[in-house]
């Protein structure tokens, strides 16, 4: 009787330090020159949700869906990834449940109906290679998304990513929690070609975590890690779009450009 009655309220005050949503919906916009228009996609449980998403460019090389973290929403993140349509890229940014005026409440099973829908999405509107594409939280979310769907998808870039929501967790209730967002065991079953790039300064989520997922994400000869120069935990277009254009030019035949567990180039400040 206890424990039913404490569960639910441990539950209740990790959600309320994980999830910082920001309210304002998605809405036809403009960026750099860049046209998004709104989307909405239905969850396998029902659920509407409504992100953004640009047209094909003429260039098109592929489909990036991008994945935003836990304190963003894909109005805020249209104008940082806006650049990337200039590599190529038709640019889907998914939403969750919970944000940007959407339905619903967010939930590490919500969050994951919500990047199925938009990935969905992506393929039943384009024939376009689909890169994932996901910063802090979202990174994580995208790393779980590619281990179910790894050789269906041609690539993936993460970007400071979470490894562990649990991690955060004081260690004597962490058995009570249940959105674990536990990624860094999943990422052994990643096989496609897989940057993680993160900052050496970020003092949200520390570099242990880029370096716990490629710790398990050895095995995959297609994986490297990237550290940034940034010093910050913020999502940097012009540190990531060098990495992106990258992955562009593995999907053109190329050449491939990933390397074994090791820090390679240094881009930002």
């Amino acid at each position: 009787m206890f424990l039913s009655k404490l569960i639910p309220g441990i539950n209740k005050r990790v959600s309320a330090r994980l999830y910082y949503p920001e309210n304002v919906p998605p809405a036809d916009c403009q960026h750099d020159g860049v046209c998004f228009h709104t989307i909405t996609v239905t969850t396998a449980d029902g659920l509407s949700i409504s992100g953004l998403a640009t047209q094909a460019p003429l260039d098109a090389k592929c489909c990036i869906v991008f994945f935003h973290g836990n304190g963003g929403s894909a109005a805020q993140c249209a104008t940082l990834v806006a650049p990337l349509y200039q590599l190529g890229a038709q640019i889907i940014v998914a939403e969750y449940r919970g944000y940007g005026g959407n339905e619903g409440l967010p939930s590490e099973e919500g969050l994951m109906h919500d990047a199925r829908a938009f990935y969905r999405h992506a393929t039943a509107v384009s024939n376009l290679p689909v890169l994932l594409v996901g910063h802090s939280l979202g990174g994580n979310i995208a790393i779980q998304l590619a281990a179910e769907r790894d050789r269906d998808i041609a690539g993936l870039v993460t970007v400071n990513a979470v490894a562990s929501v649990i991690a955060f967790v004081p260690a004597y209730i962490r058995r009570f929690v249940t959105d674990r967002f536990e990624a860094a065991p999943k990422a052994r079953l990643i096989t496609i070609p897989w940057t993680i790039a993160h900052d050496i300064g970020d003092q949200v989520v520390p570099l242990t975590h880029g370096l716990a997922l490629c710790h398990h994400a050895f095995q995959n000869v297609n994986m490297r890690l990237v550290t940034l120069n940034n010093r910050r935990h913020d999502f940097v277009v012009q540190s990531i779009a060098p990495l992106i254009s990258e992955h562009l030019s593995i999907l053109a035949g190329e050449g491939c450009a990933a390397g074994k567990c090791e820090p390679l180039d240094v881009f930002g400040q």
